[in-house]
């Protein structure tokens, strides 16, 4: 390994030092010193200038006369900071010799040497010394300038805003381009600033108490900080004492935590209104327990509450009014007891499925009542699912219906007697009329002899009235039926047969010109038997109101409503309705018109006005004298669809 060889730089004038100087190099070094020896000191600053002589490890410059040597140094150092660099002086001994060679050292300590040494104390030794010592002095300067330079790094690209200080006037020194990003100044103008200047001026007295130690490391915060917008920021700083160049200072680094504190306050505003959310909530709970505790009392119905096995929880008023005791008495499964023997198996089984499937129940059961016998009602319950989605009580009503099944049976009674009264209608009632219908029209005939115009006349009329009575029945019966009749509902296109059923009351008055209108398609779920009554009325008494008119004109349209409803409506330019009409009941034998004016019993909107409260829907009607008239029908779900 070959050894290290210490280069020198030389720079002196006198040759006989030069070598003098050499020979002690020597001596110091033995071969491990080489030597560069500038005579001039003009050449060894254009050689220094050059950087010719940049790879010396230490300078030794001796010029003729201080000032000159002193400039060489002053050159050399500006040129090359971390050169060793010591200034050979003369001073020659006797009295006054020492302070002379402290006044030396310190000019070059001035002018940038690290060192100086006295030519006339020149030898071995001292030169080795001196040259370790400055070596050591440039190798410190060097790991010096390192660090000032891996600080200023740290310093210039750290992500946070970073400034230094003075403790005193709280001056900003310096700032890093962090700062100026986030506060909007220049680095300039920052420069310029002090602490004071980033503060809100009613957070300077506590910002000045809290920097009344300057040696203190220290962080603090929320503190309020502008930018150059006028933003407001929330930062925490982190401080601690630095020495820079010999001063005193103080970094700091703030950190934003503007998002943090808006956060922690929008969740303490969070939690501040949640607490009130849940107050009011509560006491709307409280509000709302209280209502339904009195509705519940109230309530004609028995109300009642159960847990998920069927034990009573809460029975109201209702049912201690009906069966009596008190409250405890029938809570649990006590009121097993109170349940029809018969009815209760069907009870339980009904809980028990309804159970399993998280759905409602219904039934009916007789309960015991108090003075005895026993009351139908008709029970409704349904499961109440807790925050867990299962069920965590039942609330159930009991609807007394003891006095509806006894109204039950006496209209089905009622229905019997009026199946026997049709009966009698159809049968009996019509039998006469055939008879006198019939021998009417004999002696009309002439089938018994010869009869005066005055008794063909009468029998004329005789006639006439029993048809209309005959149609009379016919139409009651219809009527009858229509009401009683179950529902056949069916999918069909209403359009379609408003066309069939327009075809069959034309063929009822030939001769009639008309012009019928019931564009494109309209589907509907009902009972197309009824359905096709509704329309043959409408058209027959269209087509007979518009009589006097040369052209009938009558036109059926549909559109959709909401919820899925439909609406009719059948348009006529007949005679329309009289100025006085305004009553939508379309009762039985309600005319619009009298007998002698058109024919009629007033039975045939009765009969569509049932037919279409029958769909769910409403008959409604609106016209002028002589202005024509409109029949609009809805239809909604139909019973029994």
């Amino acid at each position: 390994m070959n050894p290290v060889v210490l280069r020198v730089l030389l720079v002196d004038e006198d040759l006989d030092q030069a070598a003098a100087f050499r020979d002690a190099l020597r001596r110091a070094y033995a071969e491990r010193a080489e030597l560069v020896h500038f005579v001039r000191c003009v050449d060894a600053r254009e050689a220094l200038v050059r950087d010719d002589a940049s790879g010396v490890d230490v300078a030794f410059v001796g010029c003729r006369g201080a000032e000159l040597a002193l400039g060489l140094v002053r050159v050399v150092r500006a040129r090359h900071p971390l050169l060793p660099l010591v200034v050979l002086v003369d001073v020659p001994a006797g009295p006054g010799a020492q302070a002379a060679i402290d006044d030396a050292d310190i000019a070059a300590l001035h002018a940038g040497a690290d060192d100086s040494l006295n030519r006339e104390a020149l030898d071995a030794g001292t030169l080795a010394r001196v040259t370790r010592y400055a070596l050591e002095r440039a190798k410190s300067n060097r790991r010096l300038l390192e660090s000032e330079q891996r600080y200023r790094a740290l310093f210039e690209a750290h992500p946070l805003p970073l400034w230094l200080y003075e403790p005193g006037s709280l001056r900003i020194v310096d700032v890093n381009p962090a700062a100026v990003e986030k506060y909007g100044w220049s680095r300039e103008e920052l420069q310029g600033m002090t602490l004071r200047d980033l503060r809100d001026p009613a957070e300077i007295p506590a910002l000045e108490s809290a920097l009344a130690d300057p040696d203190a490391i220290r962080q603090g915060g929320p503190w309020r900080h502008r930018t150059r917008s006028g933003e407001e920021i929330m930062v925490y700083t982190f401080g601690r004492p630095v020495e820079i160049d010999g001063r005193k200072l103080r970094l700091v680094a703030p950190v934003d935590r503007t998002g943090e504190y808006r956060a922690v306050e929008a969740l303490r505003q969070a939690n501040e209104l949640l607490e009130r959310r849940v107050a009011a909530r509560t006491e709307q709970l409280e509000a709302s327990e209280r209502r339904y505790r009195t509705l519940a009392e109230l309530a004609p119905q028995v109300v009642w509450s159960a847990d998920t096995d069927g034990r009573l929880t809460y029975l109201n008023r209702a049912w201690y009014a009906m069966v009596g005791g008190a409250p405890p008495d029938w809570l649990g499964l006590g009121w097993f007891a109170a349940v029809h023997p018969d009815d209760l198996e069907d009870v339980r089984k009904s809980f028990f499925e309804a159970r399993a499937g998280a759905r409602s129940m219904q039934g009916k059961r007789r309960i015991r009542a108090r003075e005895g016998g026993w009351r139908t009602t008709l029970y409704y319950a349904a499961p109440v699912p807790g925050p867990d989605g299962r069920i965590d009580q039942w609330i159930g009503v009991d609807t007394d219906i003891t006095e509806l099944e006894r109204n039950r049976e006496l209209i089905e009674q009622a229905n019997a007697d009026l199946e026997a009264f049709s009966y009698a209608v159809s049968h009996d009632l019509r039998a006469p009329l055939h008879v006198i219908q019939g021998f009417s029209e004999a002696l009309l005939n002439g089938e018994v002899g010869s009869v005066d115009d005055k008794a063909c006349e009468y029998l004329g009329r005789v006639v006439a009235n029993t048809q209309k009575m005959g149609q009379l029945i016919q139409d009651i019966l219809r009527l009858s039926r229509v009401t009683r009749e179950p529902l056949d509902c069916s999918d069909f296109d209403m359009m379609v047969l408003a066309r069939e059923a327009m075809a069959g009351a034309q063929a009822r008055y030939p001769g009639r010109e008309l012009a019928f209108e019931a564009p494109g398609s309209h589907w509907v779920r009902a009972d197309r038997r009824l359905l096709g009554i509704v329309l043959d009325n409408l058209f027959d008494n269209a087509l007979k109101f518009s009589a006097r008119r040369a052209v009938a004109r009558i036109g059926f349209a549909a559109r959709a409503l909401p919820h899925g409803v439909s609406e009719f409506e059948v348009r006529d330019n007949g005679v329309g309705l009289p100025a006085p009409w305004r009553d939508p009941s379309f009762g039985s034998f309600q005319r619009l018109h009298s007998g002698t004016e058109f024919p009629g019993n007033g039975i045939g909107l009765a009969t569509v006005a049932r037919i279409v409260r029958r769909h769910g829907g409403r008959l409604e009607a609106d016209g002028a004298p002589d202005g024509g008239a409109s029949f609009r029908f809805t239809l909604a779900a139909p019973e029994g669809a």
